[in-house]
């Protein structure tokens, strides 16, 4: 039965996909499930005419598709053909949003071997999208990587030039020692420490309800929240950080800041076990400045994520935000300039790899709110400033102009009575004057749409509506906005399958076959009717990492190592993460 219903979604989803506006796009990533079975979710994005006429958004989970053997370009190539070609819209495939993974490059290299064989157009650099977030997280994690490396072997991290300069500053012998304590692992380690005890766990929240009644927090509460009571902490807990989860790091080294009061309250109270991890105010000072460098990153990811339109638009712009802000700090935080300029570096190797292809400008001029603005200032280029971003949108106008009148003959081919056949001179004649008319009509159009006002990014429009009511007044960028709205700035769509397969994946349902899988992830989104947001999930929230959740592999060999079993059971039991999924997926299959 469920693989029956399986197939007419398969079906259902397949007309929608052929009734598209425009081009499709899509995301892909790859997932292992806990049988070490290798799975590919393929996410679509299109826009497709109501019954009124009007372009509505839609996405959905199209595959969720077994991946056995080797994950090398040529093989992703493979799986991917045979899912659109299944759906039959291997020449509807528009943008592809990818991760930064090495693999990724060989796949889009054999897509576009394979499509051009089949005399469709495809570039692998001009048809994909590196997802913005996972770019945002590599440079965050080269500024790590950095103050890591320079903590594990300070003498010879630096250049000597470079040393020199950090000598010159005043406040260097400060930094150098807080960066020799591996100033980011401290806290880090000072958490791993309470998660090994539920007393610990419990003794640190009773600190903070204590501080609370009796007053201790007056005045040494740092970044408080709106609405909060400056003189009182919050009673939460520490968050751990996790490599694989974005802005965590940030979310930790903030929370921990947060409650630094009661910290520094707890380790006294228990200085026998804890004297270790006590922080000097100055390399308190130290942390805190770490702390802003990567809030960043993180509020890059946060303007991105606010938005609920088409976020590629604003890609570019908010990698810029975050280079400007950066090159900002690395003059005010010297000391930390060496992991700054790692960061900068990481971004701009993307946006370097962004710039081979057109679909960032592209996006930028459909964005009501930036069109060519964004381009005349001196340092945004994708060519010749303004120029050549002009003439990439003119030649997709020219070709939708062409494509709108592909099925009908430029001139005519047969004679009528009275007239005779055209020459070839005459036909190739008029074939130059027919372009130049529609040359005519492009300028005119782009004129129009760069001489309309643009709207402040607060009041701006959702995109696609924006596009509903301007598709009579701009028809030439209307159907290009149809091929370019769905394309996504993340792959993120992606992560939210793949936690979703953790709930199906329960250890009551761990022998179940791929194909059963695959089935029932595609059904949940069916059934369900979840439209995947453009923007959900970007941002690590802070409730991912509360100190409660699961001991991560490294906690759990420390507690085995010590034989703490029942603090191991107590950790499973307090998550109850097995019944609840497990109950939850009951739930799902018996309606």
């Amino acid at each position: 039965m469920i693989l029956d219903e399986h197939a007419k979604q398969i079906q259902q989803t397949k007309v929608a996909l052929l009734a598209s506006s425009g081009r499709i796009s899509f995301t892909i990533d790859l997932w292992t499930d806990p049988n070490l079975n290798p799975f590919m979710a393929v996410t679509a994005h299109w826009c497709a005419n109501d019954v009124r006429g009007n372009a509505s958004y839609f996405s959905g989970l199209i595959a969720f598709h077994h991946t056995p053997g080797s994950h090398s370009g040529e093989q992703l190539c493979s799986h991917f053909l045979k899912i659109v070609d299944d759906y039959g819209i291997a020449h509807r495939i528009g943008l592809i949003t990818l991760d930064n993974a090495s693999n990724n490059n060989t796949f889009m290299e054999a897509l576009e071997r394979d499509l051009h064989r089949r005399n469709l157009g495809f570039s692998d650099d001009g048809n994909r999208i590196r997802c913005f977030p996972h770019v945002i997280n590599l440079a965050s994690g080269a500024v790590i990587t950095a103050l890591k490396a320079a903590a594990a072997d300070f003498d010879n991290f630096f250049t000597p030039e470079r040393l020199a300069e950090l000598k010159a500053l005043p406040n260097w012998p400060i930094y150098r020692e807080a960066l020799k304590r591996d100033i980011i692992g401290l806290p880090r380690s000072f958490i791993s420490s309470c998660r090994t005890s539920s007393q610990r766990r419990q003794a640190f929240q009773d600190i903070i309800t204590e501080g609370n009644l009796k007053g201790f927090w007056i005045g040494k509460v740092a970044m408080p929240r709106e609405n909060d009571d400056p003189n009182k902490l919050r009673n939460l807990q520490l968050l751990r950080d996790c490599e694989t989860r974005w802005s965590s790091t940030v979310q930790m080294i903030g929370r921990y800041l947060y409650l630094l009061p009661a910290i520094k309250v707890f380790i006294q109270r228990d200085i026998e076990h804890f004297s270790d991890f006590a922080m000097t105010e100055a390399e308190i000072k130290v942390l805190t400045d770490v702390h802003q460098v990567l809030e960043v990153a993180h509020k890059a990811q946060e303007l991105l994520s606010a938005e609920k339109t088409p976020t590629l638009s604003i890609a570019f712009p908010a990698y810029e935000i975050v280079v400007e802000k950066w090159k900002a700090l690395r003059e005010t935080i010297p000391e930390l300039s060496f992991a700054i300029d790692a960061g900068i570096q990481k971004i701009e190797e993307y946006m370097g790899e962004g710039r081979k292809s057109r679909i960032y400008a592209h996006a930028m001029v459909l964005n009501h709110s930036i069109k060519f603005s964004w381009f005349k200032e001196d340092q945004h280029s994708f060519g010749r400033r303004g120029v050549t971003e002009r003439e990439w949108i003119k030649e997709s106008n020219l070709d939708t102009t062409i494509r709108r009148s592909a099925t009908q003959p430029l001139i005519p081919t047969a004679t009528t009575s009275g007239s005779r056949e055209l020459t070839e001179a005459e036909k190739m004649e008029e074939a130059a004057r027919q372009t130049e008319e529609d040359i005519k009509i492009v300028d005119l159009e782009l004129s129009r749409w760069e001489a309309a006002p643009l709207v402040p990014m607060a009041d701006a429009k959702n995109l696609v509506s924006f596009w509903n009511l301007s598709k009579y007044e701009f028809p030439l960028l209307y159907r290009i906005s149809m091929d370019i709205l769905p394309a996504q700035a993340s792959a993120v769509c992606c992560e939210r399958v793949f936690s979703s397969s953790k709930e199906t994946c329960t250890l009551r349902r761990a022998r179940l076959q791929p194909n059963m899988l695959e089935a029932l992830q595609m059904l949940k989104y069916s059934f369900r009717q979840a439209r995947l947001s453009f923007t959900d999930n970007i941002l690590t929230k802070e409730d991912d990492y509360v100190i409660d959740g699961l001991p991560t592999e490294e906690e759990l060999d420390k507690l085995l190592s010590q034989g703490n079993y029942e603090e191991i059971e107590k950790i499973y039991q307090a998550s109850n993460w097995v019944i609840t999924f497990a109950n939850q997926l009951d739930r799902d299959e018996s309606t």
